[in-house]
């Protein structure tokens, strides 16, 4: 599951040299600044309304416990989607497609510049994702099992991992894997033969990353 929650921060720009009753039109506005999730893809949509100095656009990503942004990249405002019309004003319409390999909080900025590297506006975008897969665990093999298993299990990015094995009543009979891990497979044999006390029955072993946890179900025969 997705959960995606935004905010937008605005820059504000004031018009000067407006009358009551006439008024400059407005330029160089970023505005309808929003986001999609398509598995592991943040697509980011805004629009330029009616372009006058902009001559590049700036995207800056935030990962989630990072303190500052990264560039992503760097485009001219001819590179629109699509231009429209809006009350007479030109709205050149954008979009940027992002991977992400990890759940947490994203932090995404649209940054306007001028030809002369002065920037002219920017907004921001704020999103939660969770239900990133950053990890496979199969199932035991052999299942059933006397006296040992293996446990196998495939790591799609460095992380810290805990493996565990509990009873049916949830108490905890092994501490398998405790450690930094990076990206790969790995296996873990868990042998009955070191634990004299337990007996036959159904028992579950949990892999546990920074970021997500799967159990699996085993049984041990004696």
């Amino acid at each position: 599951m997705f959960l995606v929650f935004t905010s937008a921060v605005f820059a504000q720009e004031q018009l000067q040299g407006q009358g009551e009753q006439q008024q400059e039109k407005p330029r160089d506005v970023l505005s309808s600044f929003t986001s999609k999730i398509k598995k592991s893809d943040i697509i980011l949509y805004w629009s330029l309304l009616n372009p006058n100095r902009t001559d590049y656009i700036l995207i800056d990503q935030k990962k989630p416990g990072e303190a500052v942004y990264e560039r992503l990249n760097r485009f001219t405002v001819k590179e629109f989607d699509r231009k429209t019309q809006k009350d007479s004003l030109d709205v050149l319409e954008f979009s940027y497609r992002n991977t992400v390999d990890a759940n947490g909080v994203y932090y995404f900025k649209v940054s306007l510049f001028d030809r002369n590297n002065n920037q002219i506006s920017e907004n921001e975008i704020k999103m939660g994702i969770s239900g990133i897969q950053d990890f496979k665990l199969m199932q035991n093999n052999p299942n059933p099992f006397n006296p040992s298993t293996m446990i196998s299990y495939r790591l799609f990015k460095p992380t810290y991992v805990t493996l565990k094995v509990y009873s049916l009543t949830g108490k905890e009979v092994a501490t398998l894997v405790d450690a930094q891990q990076s990206a790969g497979t790995f296996s873990v044999e868990f042998n009955a033969v070191n634990h004299p006390d337990i007996s036959s029955g159904i028992y579950f072993y949990k892999l546990q990353t920074e970021y997500s946890s799967d159990i699996k179900k085993m049984i041990l025969t004696k």
